[in-house]
Protein backbone atom coordinates (compact mmCIF):
# COMPACT_ATOMS: atom_id res chain seq x y z
CA UNK A 1 0.00 0.00 0.00
CA UNK A 2 1.33 3.07 -0.79
CA UNK A 3 -0.46 6.05 0.37
CA UNK A 4 -0.98 9.35 -1.25
CA UNK A 5 -0.23 12.69 0.82
CA UNK A 6 -1.58 15.70 0.52
CA UNK A 7 0.97 19.00 1.00
CA UNK A 8 -0.53 19.96 4.30
CA UNK A 9 0.32 16.11 5.67
CA UNK A 10 3.75 16.57 3.75
CA UNK A 11 4.30 19.86 5.97
CA UNK A 12 3.56 18.09 9.16
CA UNK A 13 6.04 15.30 9.03
CA UNK A 14 8.78 17.63 7.79
CA UNK A 15 8.10 19.84 10.98
CA UNK A 16 8.17 16.81 13.30
CA UNK A 17 11.20 15.61 11.70
CA UNK A 18 12.59 19.01 12.64
CA UNK A 19 11.49 19.32 15.72
CA UNK A 20 12.75 15.54 17.02
CA UNK A 21 16.42 16.85 15.10
CA UNK A 22 16.49 19.69 16.88
CA UNK A 23 15.87 17.56 20.18
CA UNK A 24 18.93 15.69 19.34
CA UNK A 25 21.38 18.29 18.24
CA UNK A 26 20.43 20.44 21.47
CA UNK A 27 23.24 20.73 23.82
CA UNK A 28 25.49 17.77 22.72
CA UNK A 29 28.01 18.54 25.12
CA UNK A 30 26.19 19.02 28.22
CA UNK A 31 27.35 16.28 29.52
CA UNK A 32 30.50 15.13 29.41
CA UNK A 33 32.35 11.75 27.62
CA UNK A 34 31.87 8.82 29.99
CA UNK A 35 33.98 6.25 29.83
CA UNK A 36 32.23 3.92 26.71
CA UNK A 37 32.37 6.65 25.13
CA UNK A 38 36.09 7.67 25.90
CA UNK A 39 37.06 4.09 24.95
CA UNK A 40 35.09 4.51 21.30
CA UNK A 41 37.21 7.49 20.83
CA UNK A 42 40.11 5.53 21.86
CA UNK A 43 39.63 2.61 19.52
CA UNK A 44 38.07 4.73 16.41
CA UNK A 45 42.05 6.60 16.17
CA UNK A 46 43.43 3.11 15.34
CA UNK A 47 44.49 3.09 11.72
CA UNK A 48 41.29 1.74 9.65
CA UNK A 49 42.93 -1.42 8.24
CA UNK A 50 44.06 -2.21 12.04
CA UNK A 51 40.02 -1.72 13.18
CA UNK A 52 38.56 -4.06 10.44
CA UNK A 53 41.27 -6.45 11.48
CA UNK A 54 39.91 -7.56 14.49
CA UNK A 55 42.50 -6.95 16.60
CA UNK A 56 41.56 -3.89 18.24
CA UNK A 57 39.49 -3.49 21.50
CA UNK A 58 37.71 -6.17 23.61
CA UNK A 59 35.75 -7.17 20.07
CA UNK A 60 32.41 -7.25 21.69
CA UNK A 61 31.61 -4.73 18.71
CA UNK A 62 32.28 -5.12 15.29
CA UNK A 63 34.49 -2.52 13.28
CA UNK A 64 31.64 -0.55 10.91
CA UNK A 65 30.98 2.18 13.57
CA UNK A 66 34.88 2.75 14.70
CA UNK A 67 35.48 3.05 10.63
CA UNK A 68 32.83 5.66 10.52
CA UNK A 69 34.11 7.86 13.24
CA UNK A 70 37.67 7.25 12.46
CA UNK A 71 36.39 9.08 9.07
CA UNK A 72 34.30 11.47 10.89
CA UNK A 73 37.24 12.37 13.46
CA UNK A 74 39.08 13.98 10.40
CA UNK A 75 36.68 17.01 10.93
CA UNK A 76 36.80 17.45 14.37
CA UNK A 77 37.39 15.86 17.97
CA UNK A 78 35.08 17.55 20.45
CA UNK A 79 32.72 15.89 22.31
CA UNK A 80 29.89 17.74 20.38
CA UNK A 81 31.28 16.71 16.62
CA UNK A 82 31.96 13.56 17.99
CA UNK A 83 28.34 12.77 19.38
CA UNK A 84 27.16 14.52 16.12
CA UNK A 85 27.21 11.23 13.99
CA UNK A 86 25.03 9.68 16.09
CA UNK A 87 22.72 12.31 16.18
CA UNK A 88 23.05 12.86 12.39
CA UNK A 89 22.46 8.87 12.37
CA UNK A 90 18.88 9.06 14.32
CA UNK A 91 17.55 11.84 12.44
CA UNK A 92 18.36 9.80 9.70
CA UNK A 93 16.42 7.18 11.64
CA UNK A 94 13.35 9.13 12.31
CA UNK A 95 13.21 10.82 8.36
CA UNK A 96 13.08 6.95 7.05
CA UNK A 97 10.45 6.52 9.81
CA UNK A 98 8.74 9.33 8.67
CA UNK A 99 8.64 8.75 4.92
CA UNK A 100 7.97 4.71 5.34
CA UNK A 101 4.84 5.13 7.81
CA UNK A 102 3.17 7.91 5.31
CA UNK A 103 3.45 5.19 2.54
CA UNK A 104 2.32 2.29 4.48
CA UNK A 105 -0.07 3.45 6.89
CA UNK A 106 -1.42 6.72 5.70
CA UNK A 107 -0.40 10.30 6.96
CA UNK A 108 -2.36 10.51 10.12
CA UNK A 109 -0.78 7.64 11.91
CA UNK A 110 2.77 8.42 10.20
CA UNK A 111 2.65 11.98 11.64
CA UNK A 112 1.18 9.72 15.15
CA UNK A 113 4.65 7.86 15.19
CA UNK A 114 6.71 10.31 13.71
CA UNK A 115 6.22 12.25 16.60
CA UNK A 116 6.41 9.79 18.98
CA UNK A 117 9.84 8.49 17.78
CA UNK A 118 10.80 12.29 17.59
CA UNK A 119 10.42 12.79 21.28
CA UNK A 120 11.28 9.42 22.47
CA UNK A 121 13.77 9.89 25.38
CA UNK A 122 15.25 6.75 24.54
CA UNK A 123 15.82 8.01 20.88
CA UNK A 124 17.20 10.85 21.92
CA UNK A 125 19.36 9.72 25.00
CA UNK A 126 21.55 7.45 22.22
CA UNK A 127 21.32 10.03 19.40
CA UNK A 128 23.83 12.47 21.87
CA UNK A 129 26.14 9.48 22.72
CA UNK A 130 28.94 8.61 20.84
CA UNK A 131 28.31 5.15 20.01
CA UNK A 132 27.10 3.05 17.68
CA UNK A 133 23.70 2.22 18.73
CA UNK A 134 22.03 4.75 16.22
CA UNK A 135 23.79 3.52 13.93
CA UNK A 136 22.37 0.34 14.98
CA UNK A 137 19.00 1.06 15.42
CA UNK A 138 19.15 3.01 11.94
CA UNK A 139 20.25 -0.49 10.22
CA UNK A 140 17.78 -2.12 11.94
CA UNK A 141 15.06 -0.51 11.07
CA UNK A 142 16.25 -0.58 7.17
CA UNK A 143 16.88 -3.97 7.24
CA UNK A 144 13.13 -4.51 8.52
CA UNK A 145 11.99 -2.50 6.04
CA UNK A 146 13.59 -3.98 3.60
CA UNK A 147 12.44 -7.20 3.89
CA UNK A 148 9.12 -6.12 4.00
CA UNK A 149 9.76 -4.63 0.54
CA UNK A 150 12.14 -7.66 -0.69
CA UNK A 151 8.97 -10.43 0.25
CA UNK A 152 6.77 -8.69 -2.24
CA UNK A 153 9.44 -7.43 -5.10
CA UNK A 154 11.07 -9.92 -6.83
CA UNK A 155 12.96 -7.09 -8.27
CA UNK A 156 17.12 -7.49 -7.97
CA UNK A 157 17.35 -3.81 -6.64
CA UNK A 158 15.36 -4.72 -3.58
CA UNK A 159 17.11 -7.90 -2.86
CA UNK A 160 21.00 -6.60 -3.31
CA UNK A 161 20.27 -3.71 -0.77
CA UNK A 162 18.61 -6.25 1.20
CA UNK A 163 22.30 -7.83 1.63
CA UNK A 164 24.34 -4.81 1.70
CA UNK A 165 22.53 -3.29 4.37
CA UNK A 166 22.02 -7.01 6.24
CA UNK A 167 25.94 -7.31 6.07
CA UNK A 168 26.59 -3.72 7.32
CA UNK A 169 24.26 -4.42 10.33
CA UNK A 170 26.36 -7.62 10.74
CA UNK A 171 29.41 -5.49 11.22
CA UNK A 172 27.77 -3.27 13.00
CA UNK A 173 26.15 -4.88 16.61
CA UNK A 174 25.50 -8.64 16.52
CA UNK A 175 22.26 -8.17 17.72
CA UNK A 176 21.91 -7.64 13.91
CA UNK A 177 21.86 -11.33 13.43
CA UNK A 178 18.47 -11.58 15.38
CA UNK A 179 16.84 -8.99 13.76
CA UNK A 180 17.66 -10.62 10.56
CA UNK A 181 16.68 -13.93 11.99
CA UNK A 182 13.64 -12.76 12.95
CA UNK A 183 12.82 -11.20 9.78
CA UNK A 184 13.66 -14.59 8.32
CA UNK A 185 11.32 -16.55 10.65
CA UNK A 186 8.83 -14.38 9.66
CA UNK A 187 8.72 -14.73 6.24
CA UNK A 188 9.21 -18.53 6.41
CA UNK A 189 6.15 -19.21 8.41
CA UNK A 190 4.34 -16.99 6.02
CA UNK A 191 5.87 -18.97 2.93
CA UNK A 192 5.01 -22.57 4.99
CA UNK A 193 1.11 -21.08 5.89
CA UNK A 194 0.40 -20.43 2.38
CA UNK A 195 0.59 -16.39 3.58
CA UNK A 196 3.71 -15.23 1.57
CA UNK A 197 1.50 -14.26 -1.44
CA UNK A 198 4.56 -13.13 -3.88
CA UNK A 199 7.54 -14.31 -1.54
CA UNK A 200 9.58 -17.09 -2.46
CA UNK A 201 11.95 -19.85 -0.62
CA UNK A 202 14.81 -19.42 -3.16
CA UNK A 203 14.88 -15.18 -3.19
CA UNK A 204 14.31 -15.72 0.93
CA UNK A 205 17.53 -18.60 1.09
CA UNK A 206 19.94 -16.64 -1.04
CA UNK A 207 19.79 -13.13 0.19
CA UNK A 208 20.37 -14.41 3.92
CA UNK A 209 22.99 -17.03 2.95
CA UNK A 210 24.90 -14.12 0.86
CA UNK A 211 24.23 -11.82 4.07
CA UNK A 212 26.16 -14.57 5.53
CA UNK A 213 28.48 -15.23 3.23
CA UNK A 214 29.31 -11.11 3.43
CA UNK A 215 29.93 -11.75 7.02
CA UNK A 216 32.30 -14.79 7.40
CA UNK A 217 35.42 -12.97 7.44
CA UNK A 218 34.74 -11.72 10.89
CA UNK A 219 33.24 -14.98 12.25
CA UNK A 220 36.88 -16.14 13.86
CA UNK A 221 36.32 -12.86 15.67
CA UNK A 222 33.16 -13.82 17.05
CA UNK A 223 34.49 -17.22 17.92
CA UNK A 224 37.10 -16.13 20.20
CA UNK A 225 34.86 -13.70 21.53
CA UNK A 226 32.34 -16.19 22.65
CA UNK A 227 35.34 -18.85 23.72
CA UNK A 228 36.17 -15.53 26.07
CA UNK A 229 32.77 -16.27 27.97
CA UNK A 230 31.16 -12.82 26.53
CA UNK A 231 30.50 -9.75 28.33
CA UNK A 232 29.61 -9.64 31.76
CA UNK A 233 26.78 -7.77 32.79
CA UNK A 234 26.62 -6.68 36.46
CA UNK A 235 22.67 -7.32 36.74
CA UNK A 236 19.94 -10.27 36.90
CA UNK A 237 19.51 -12.03 34.02
CA UNK A 238 15.67 -11.84 34.40
CA UNK A 239 15.80 -8.07 35.25
CA UNK A 240 17.00 -6.97 32.09
CA UNK A 241 13.51 -7.22 29.88
CA UNK A 242 11.71 -4.87 32.69
CA UNK A 243 14.41 -2.71 33.10
CA UNK A 244 14.44 -2.44 29.13
CA UNK A 245 10.87 -1.82 28.56
CA UNK A 246 10.93 1.23 31.82
CA UNK A 247 14.06 2.65 29.77
CA UNK A 248 12.27 2.60 26.19
CA UNK A 249 9.57 4.47 27.44
CA UNK A 250 11.20 6.65 30.24
CA UNK A 251 14.32 7.24 29.30
CA UNK A 252 17.30 7.57 31.45
CA UNK A 253 15.89 11.05 33.55
CA UNK A 254 13.41 9.19 35.72
CA UNK A 255 14.90 6.45 37.74
CA UNK A 256 18.38 7.58 36.93
CA UNK A 257 21.42 5.13 36.82
CA UNK A 258 22.81 6.60 39.79
CA UNK A 259 25.58 4.63 42.29
CA UNK A 260 22.33 4.36 44.90
CA UNK A 261 20.22 2.95 41.97
CA UNK A 262 22.79 0.26 40.84
CA UNK A 263 22.50 -1.08 44.73
CA UNK A 264 19.26 -1.46 45.20
CA UNK A 265 17.53 -1.32 41.89
CA UNK A 266 14.22 -2.72 43.18
CA UNK A 267 13.84 -0.69 45.77
CA UNK A 268 14.44 2.89 43.40
CA UNK A 269 12.02 1.64 41.20
CA UNK A 270 9.44 0.79 44.01
CA UNK A 271 9.97 4.36 45.06
CA UNK A 272 9.10 5.92 41.38
CA UNK A 273 6.12 3.84 41.36
CA UNK A 274 3.89 6.15 39.24
CA UNK A 275 5.89 5.96 36.28
CA UNK A 276 5.98 2.27 37.05
CA UNK A 277 2.21 2.17 36.83
CA UNK A 278 2.61 4.45 33.91
CA UNK A 279 4.49 2.20 31.58
CA UNK A 280 3.69 -1.59 32.24
CA UNK A 281 -0.56 -0.22 32.29
CA UNK A 282 0.50 1.21 28.67
CA UNK A 283 2.08 -2.34 27.90
CA UNK A 284 -1.27 -4.13 28.95
CA UNK A 285 -3.55 -1.68 27.08
CA UNK A 286 -1.09 -2.23 24.07
CA UNK A 287 -1.31 -5.91 24.77
CA UNK A 288 -4.96 -5.88 24.76
CA UNK A 289 -5.52 -3.55 21.66
CA UNK A 290 -3.87 -6.36 19.87
CA UNK A 291 -5.62 -8.87 20.95
CA UNK A 292 -8.98 -6.77 20.33
CA UNK A 293 -7.93 -6.34 16.69
CA UNK A 294 -6.69 -9.90 16.12
CA UNK A 295 -9.56 -10.34 13.93
CA UNK A 296 -10.72 -7.20 11.98
CA UNK A 297 -11.21 -7.99 8.37
CA UNK A 298 -9.62 -4.48 7.34
CA UNK A 299 -6.15 -3.13 7.23
CA UNK A 300 -4.90 -7.03 6.15
CA UNK A 301 -1.49 -5.20 5.17
CA UNK A 302 -0.74 -3.18 8.26
CA UNK A 303 -1.66 -5.69 10.28
CA UNK A 304 0.84 -8.24 8.07
CA UNK A 305 3.42 -5.59 8.88
CA UNK A 306 2.79 -5.45 12.86
CA UNK A 307 2.59 -8.68 12.96
CA UNK A 308 6.02 -8.84 11.31
CA UNK A 309 7.08 -6.07 13.59
CA UNK A 310 6.20 -8.11 16.86
CA UNK A 311 7.68 -11.50 15.36
CA UNK A 312 11.43 -9.42 15.18
CA UNK A 313 10.83 -7.74 18.81
CA UNK A 314 10.15 -11.14 19.77
CA UNK A 315 13.24 -12.81 18.37
CA UNK A 316 15.66 -10.11 19.89
CA UNK A 317 14.28 -10.36 22.94
CA UNK A 318 13.92 -14.40 23.17
CA UNK A 319 17.28 -15.99 21.28
CA UNK A 320 19.92 -13.39 23.49
CA UNK A 321 18.32 -14.50 26.51
CA UNK A 322 18.56 -18.45 26.10
CA UNK A 323 22.36 -17.21 24.60
CA UNK A 324 23.12 -15.89 27.40
CA UNK A 325 22.52 -18.62 29.82
CA UNK A 326 25.97 -19.84 28.21
CA UNK A 327 27.32 -16.60 26.98
CA UNK A 328 26.31 -13.44 28.70
CA UNK A 329 25.25 -10.89 26.19
CA UNK A 330 22.10 -9.56 27.53
CA UNK A 331 21.50 -6.10 27.84
CA UNK A 332 19.25 -2.98 27.75
CA UNK A 333 21.14 -0.53 24.72
CA UNK A 334 21.59 -4.20 22.86
CA UNK A 335 17.56 -4.57 22.94
CA UNK A 336 17.23 -1.32 21.95
CA UNK A 337 17.97 -0.97 18.78
CA UNK A 338 14.49 -2.62 18.03
CA UNK A 339 13.03 0.27 20.01
CA UNK A 340 11.20 1.91 17.04
CA UNK A 341 9.66 -1.41 16.31
CA UNK A 342 8.81 -1.95 19.79
CA UNK A 343 6.83 1.23 19.89
CA UNK A 344 5.50 0.10 16.58
CA UNK A 345 3.47 -2.92 17.82
CA UNK A 346 2.60 -0.73 21.39
CA UNK A 347 0.86 2.21 18.73
CA UNK A 348 -0.98 -0.13 17.33
CA UNK A 349 -2.31 -2.02 20.22
CA UNK A 350 -3.07 1.17 21.76
CA UNK A 351 -4.91 2.19 18.59
CA UNK A 352 -7.07 -1.37 19.12
CA UNK A 353 -8.95 0.02 21.84
CA UNK A 354 -12.37 1.52 21.87
CA UNK A 355 -11.81 5.02 20.46
CA UNK A 356 -12.05 7.27 23.30
CA UNK A 357 -9.09 4.21 25.60
CA UNK A 358 -7.32 4.48 22.52
CA UNK A 359 -7.14 8.76 22.44
CA UNK A 360 -6.37 8.91 26.59
CA UNK A 361 -3.69 5.62 25.81
CA UNK A 362 -1.71 7.56 23.02
CA UNK A 363 -1.84 10.62 24.93
CA UNK A 364 -0.17 8.95 27.93
CA UNK A 365 2.38 7.28 25.81
CA UNK A 366 3.06 10.93 24.71
CA UNK A 367 3.52 12.39 27.85
CA UNK A 368 5.64 9.67 28.96
CA UNK A 369 7.93 10.56 26.49
CA UNK A 370 7.60 14.04 26.52
CA UNK A 371 8.25 14.06 30.27
CA UNK A 372 11.17 11.93 30.02
CA UNK A 373 12.83 14.20 26.85
CA UNK A 374 12.20 17.22 28.78
CA UNK A 375 13.71 15.92 31.84
CA UNK A 376 17.08 14.67 30.39
CA UNK A 377 17.63 17.64 27.57
CA UNK A 378 16.68 20.05 30.48
CA UNK A 379 18.73 18.58 32.86
CA UNK A 380 16.22 18.34 35.39
CA UNK A 381 16.84 14.42 36.07
CA UNK A 382 19.62 11.94 34.82
CA UNK A 383 23.46 12.09 34.45
CA UNK A 384 26.25 10.55 33.09
CA UNK A 385 29.91 9.69 34.35
CA UNK A 386 31.30 13.89 34.83
CA UNK A 387 34.68 13.35 33.81
CA UNK A 388 35.54 16.79 32.32
CA UNK A 389 34.24 17.60 35.73
CA UNK A 390 36.47 15.86 37.88
CA UNK A 391 40.02 16.16 35.60
CA UNK A 392 38.98 20.16 35.68
CA UNK A 393 38.40 19.70 39.64
CA UNK A 394 42.11 17.93 39.69
CA UNK A 395 43.83 20.02 37.39
CA UNK A 396 43.12 22.97 39.10
CA UNK A 397 44.55 21.72 42.60
CA UNK A 398 46.99 19.05 41.43
CA UNK A 399 50.93 20.45 42.30
CA UNK A 400 53.30 19.87 39.66
CA UNK A 401 54.80 16.00 40.22
CA UNK A 402 51.49 15.17 42.63
CA UNK A 403 50.53 11.53 41.86
CA UNK A 404 47.41 10.26 40.53
CA UNK A 405 46.34 6.97 40.65
CA UNK A 406 43.53 5.85 38.20
CA UNK A 407 41.59 2.94 39.98
CA UNK A 408 40.66 1.04 37.93
CA UNK A 409 43.34 1.03 34.88
CA UNK A 410 40.57 1.83 32.28
CA UNK A 411 39.54 5.19 33.75
CA UNK A 412 42.70 6.36 31.86
CA UNK A 413 40.96 6.52 28.75
CA UNK A 414 37.92 9.55 29.82
CA UNK A 415 40.66 10.91 32.12
CA UNK A 416 43.32 11.31 29.41
CA UNK A 417 40.45 12.74 27.15
CA UNK A 418 40.58 15.52 29.14
CA UNK A 419 43.68 15.85 31.15
CA UNK A 420 45.88 18.86 29.23
CA UNK A 421 48.15 19.06 32.41
CA UNK A 422 51.65 17.10 31.71
CA UNK A 423 53.28 17.46 35.14
CA UNK A 424 51.39 15.32 36.98
CA UNK A 425 52.72 11.53 37.40
CA UNK A 426 49.59 9.59 36.36
CA UNK A 427 49.46 6.03 36.97
CA UNK A 428 46.86 2.89 36.38
CA UNK A 429 46.23 0.26 38.37
CA UNK A 430 47.53 -3.23 36.63
CA UNK A 431 49.01 -4.47 39.60
CA UNK A 432 47.95 -7.57 41.74
CA UNK A 433 48.08 -5.31 44.79
CA UNK A 434 47.86 -1.21 43.64
CA UNK A 435 47.94 0.29 46.92
CA UNK A 436 51.24 -0.96 47.90
CA UNK A 437 52.69 -0.80 44.25
CA UNK A 438 51.88 2.56 43.58
CA UNK A 439 51.10 4.31 46.95
CA UNK A 440 54.05 2.50 49.51
CA UNK A 441 54.68 4.39 52.72
CA UNK A 442 58.17 2.17 52.58
CA UNK A 443 59.42 4.15 49.52
CA UNK A 444 58.13 6.94 49.31
CA UNK A 445 55.29 9.79 50.67
CA UNK A 446 53.50 12.85 49.04
CA UNK A 447 55.99 15.73 48.83
CA UNK A 448 55.43 18.60 51.89
CA UNK A 449 52.58 20.61 50.50
CA UNK A 450 51.99 17.98 47.64
CA UNK A 451 49.00 15.12 47.26
CA UNK A 452 48.56 11.65 46.39
CA UNK A 453 45.31 11.53 43.87
CA UNK A 454 42.92 8.55 43.41
CA UNK A 455 40.44 8.47 41.05
CA UNK A 456 37.95 5.94 41.27
CA UNK A 457 34.83 4.79 39.21
CA UNK A 458 33.50 1.08 38.79
CA UNK A 459 36.49 -0.03 40.76
CA UNK A 460 36.37 -2.87 43.35
CA UNK A 461 38.39 -1.43 45.79
CA UNK A 462 36.05 1.25 48.16
CA UNK A 463 37.66 4.32 49.40
CA UNK A 464 38.34 2.98 52.88
CA UNK A 465 41.23 0.47 51.42
CA UNK A 466 42.61 3.29 49.64
CA UNK A 467 42.41 5.07 53.27
CA UNK A 468 43.54 2.36 55.01
CA UNK A 469 46.75 1.25 52.29
CA UNK A 470 48.21 4.53 52.58
CA UNK A 471 48.84 4.69 56.31
CA UNK A 472 50.62 6.05 58.53
CA UNK A 473 52.30 7.97 56.28
CA UNK A 474 49.34 9.85 54.53
CA UNK A 475 46.04 10.94 55.10
CA UNK A 476 42.44 11.47 53.55
CA UNK A 477 41.92 15.00 53.18
CA UNK A 478 39.29 15.41 51.19
CA UNK A 479 37.44 13.76 48.54
CA UNK A 480 34.95 14.39 45.94
CA UNK A 481 31.96 13.02 43.56
CA UNK A 482 31.43 14.16 40.03
CA UNK A 483 28.47 14.81 39.82
CA UNK A 484 26.77 13.39 43.20
CA UNK A 485 25.87 10.05 43.59
CA UNK A 486 26.39 8.93 40.08
CA UNK A 487 30.24 7.38 40.38
CA UNK A 488 33.57 9.02 40.16
CA UNK A 489 34.73 9.39 43.43
CA UNK A 490 38.26 11.89 43.62
CA UNK A 491 40.31 11.27 46.83
CA UNK A 492 43.28 13.75 47.70
CA UNK A 493 45.81 12.06 50.57
CA UNK A 494 48.24 14.70 52.21
CA UNK A 495 51.24 13.35 54.15
CA UNK A 496 50.62 12.01 57.58
CA UNK A 497 51.08 15.42 60.44
CA UNK A 498 50.33 18.41 57.99
CA UNK A 499 47.52 20.62 58.37
CA UNK A 500 44.44 20.42 56.32
CA UNK A 501 44.68 16.58 56.17
CA UNK A 502 42.69 14.36 58.38
CA UNK A 503 38.94 15.99 56.90
CA UNK A 504 36.31 15.45 54.44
Amino acid sequence: MTARLTRPAVAALLATVLAGAALRVIALDRTSFWLDESYGVAVARQPVATLVSGHVGDAHTPPLYYVLLHLWMRWGDSDAWLRGLSALLSIIVLALAAWWLARRFGAGKAVLGTALLAVSPYQVYFAQEARMYSLATLLALAVFMLEERAARDRGPTVQLALLAVGAAGLYTHYYLAFVLGGSALVRAVRLASGRGAGDSWRRLVLVHAGIGALFAPWLAVVGTLAASGGQQFHQSLPGVLPYAWFRFLFGFAVVPSTVAMKADPVAAFLHAWPALVAVFGLGLLGAAGLWIARRQAHGVVAAATVRHAAGVVLVVFAVPFVVSLAVPMYGERYLGIVQPLLLLVLVAGLLGLPRRAAALAVGALLAVSVVGTAGWTLGLGGAKEDWRGAVAALEARARPGDRVVLDPWFNAWPVRRYLRREDLDVRTTRAVDPVTELLDCRRNRPEPGGSWWVVLSRSPRAAGVWESGVAPCAVLADSASYPAGVGITVLRFGAAGESGTGSR
